[in-house]
């Protein structure tokens, strides 16, 4: 009970207060920012059409992708070097559409229909591939609804031309307000590139977990201050750990509850599809985050080192794990953002390096000199 009573003393009050709502206000403040860049800025995109020039479908299929607001679209004649272009950043990704592109819609030969064409640097390919695929499984899907009713029901009827047309009316009346289904794409990558899958922007998740990140630093800096009355403690019989444990339990339950707000935050926000694995999943970060600093704070000696460690780390962190912005970071070190991603795997890890961590600290309280 003294070990509450201290920690919230009149020197402690503003600090724990600060663990609770100063990552979920500054979230608040900055993300709208990034979400606003985001949708206020039409994505670049190269358009190859290498159908013939009367081609209704490709033309009727360029018309909707053009009068996406999302998408600013410029057109590329057929002897074009896409990739070049790409190269020399005049777009974020580019289509190439087939020369039978019709043919194949009307067959049903759709597989790998487009190509998709990507660079290292391209961010935007999950918000294209929902946006044209949902437009061509459109295309697809209505003119073969109406080609299979004008097969079943030729014999019913004597003008098959106005049925086909019925047919096709009704299933496009299905696509509003959005698409009920996408397609997948034949993707191709520039030169050098990676096909690691880049994940959408998550401001809210990103924001909350850098600012978690800072305020746990400020709120655990009285473990390099207090070094020396740790190294006091060895010289007794309960030793430094036993100290670390006291202490640190009071900070551990409010940097617990900025993680109960912060999984419900990044839930209400939309980018998350699960409450309680969102919860769980912030909860195992915190946990995690709490004991690295406190090791951080028993192997620094100075407060320089301290911080700049610190921020170092969290900035890695937050660029290679894709958390905030899209990474191009191996698979294995994006996996640690697929903690807030319902995967078991990444969860799993992320309890073997608390585990890890909590033997580091208790090993080197025990070793302070």
């Amino acid at each position: 009970m003294k070990t509450f009573i201290t920690a919230f003393s009149k020197r402690s009050w503003p600090m724990a207060l600060s663990i609770l709502i100063l990552p979920l206000l500054l979230t608040l403040w900055t993300a709208p920012f990034l979400t606003a860049a985001e949708t206020e800025t039409a994505i670049p995109l190269l358009w190859q059409d290498m159908s013939e020039d009367d081609d209704e479908l490709a033309l009727l299929l360029q018309e909707r992708i053009q009068k996406n607001e999302l998408i600013d679209v410029s057109m590329l004649a057929q002897d074009d070097a896409m990739e070049d272009l790409l190269a020399a950043q005049t777009g974020d990704a580019g289509i190439i559409l087939p020369k039978d592109l019709s043919h194949r819609i009307y067959t049903g030969d759709t597989d790998g229909i487009l190509t998709l064409v990507e660079t290292p640097a391209t961010f935007a390919d999950g918000i294209l591939r929902e946006v044209i695929g949902g437009e061509l499984a459109r295309l697809i899907f209505s003119h073969q609804t109406a080609n299979q009713v004008v097969e079943l029901l030729s014999d019913q009827v004597t003008d098959e031309a106005r049925l086909w047309q019925a047919a096709y009316d009704d299933v496009e009346d299905q696509w509003e307000p959005g698409p009920l289904m996408t397609i997948d794409f034949q993707t191709v990558y520039g030169e050098d590139a990676s096909a690691t899958e880049i994940s959408l922007f998550t401001p809210y998740k990103g924001f909350w977990t850098l600012f978690t990140w800072m305020i746990s630093t400020a709120s655990l800096a009285w473990v390099l201050s207090e070094r020396t009355l740790l190294q006091r403690m060895n010289t007794t019989m309960k030793g430094a750990a036993y100290y670390l444990r006291q202490k640190g339990s009071f900070w551990m339950l409010l940097h617990l509850g900025n993680a109960v707000i912060g999984g419900l935050l990044i839930y209400f926000q939309q980018e998350s599809i699960s409450l309680l694995w969102t919860i769980v999943s912030c909860l195992i970060y915190v946990t995690s985050l709490f004991l690295f600093v406190i090791l951080l704070g028993l192997c620094c000696s100075f407060k320089g080192s301290y911080w700049l460690a610190s921020f170092g780390t969290a900035i890695g962190f937050i660029w290679a794990s894709g958390v905030l912005l899209p990474s191009s970071s191996p698979e294995y070190i994006q996996a640690f953002a697929g903690i807030f991603n319902k995967e078991l795997l990444p969860i799993a890890v992320w309890i073997v390096v608390i585990v890890g961590l909590s033997t580091a600290i208790h090993w080197k309280a025990r070793r302070l000199t």
